[in-house]
Parts: C-alpha cells; sequence; structure tokens
C-alpha cells in the first residue's frame, strides 16, 4: 500500500469484522500480508468517500 503512496486508511467500524480487517490491513502494512482485495473486503461491505470528498454522510 505504501508503495501505491497510501499515507493512511481510514476503517469505518462495523458491527462484526472490523477488528479481522484491521488486522488484515496491519500484515499488508507490514508486509507479511500481500494486499488481495478479495482477502480484506468483508462481503456486501460497501466503499466509503465521503469523509474524504467532503460530501455529507458516507458515501
Amino acid at each position: 500500500m505504501a508503495a501505491m503512496g497510501v499515507g493512511m486508511v481510514r476503517v469505518s467500524p462495523q458491527a462484526t469484522g472490523t477488528l479481522d480487517v484491521i488486522g488484515l490491513l496491519d500484515g499488508i502494512r507490514a508486509g507479511t500480508r500481500e494486499a488481495a482485495p478479495s482477502g480484506i473486503t468483508p462481503a456486501g461491505a460497501e466503499a466509503s468517500n465521503g469523509y474524504w470528498s467532503g460530501q455529507p454522510g458516507i458515501c
């Protein structure tokens, strides 16, 4: 992720799976896990960009 220019990641808490996602992202950050979008995205999860784009709510 750092090689792609990612400097920070915002994880939106969910009712379940949030700690799993954080653990997977930390493994990617530490270089002990390869990034694989299907492996880190919980089923049914949607992208959220409202925070960064300055739009109200979660987009």
